[in-house]
């Protein structure tokens, strides 16, 4: 035990699944360069930070954990829409 110690949770933590394929090229080739970067979603604007990947599994495809920063151009939207690219 740690004295003085404390548990703490983060709940700002979200998740988002990617698509196999963009643009032609496999996700997986690159989604890992994209750790500790800030992405930020063409349509809405919204930017998270990538804070770790988890490589597709059986049927679950590659996941993202992200940690949103900024609301879109809109300042109302808090998270990607479905299919943002």
């Amino acid at each position: 035990m740690v004295i003085p110690g404390q548990i703490s949770i983060d709940t700002k933590y979200a998740y988002v699944k990617l698509q196999d394929y963009y643009s032609g090229s496999v996700t997986e080739t690159y989604v890992d360069n994209l750790v500790g970067n800030t992405i930020t979603g063409q349509t809405s604007g919204v930017q998270a930070k990538v804070l770790k990947v988890a490589h597709a599994e059986g049927s679950d495809p590659t996941t993202i954990y992200v940690r949103y920063l900024d609301s879109g151009t809109s300042n109302t939207t808090k998270v990607f829409a479905d299919n943002e690219v």
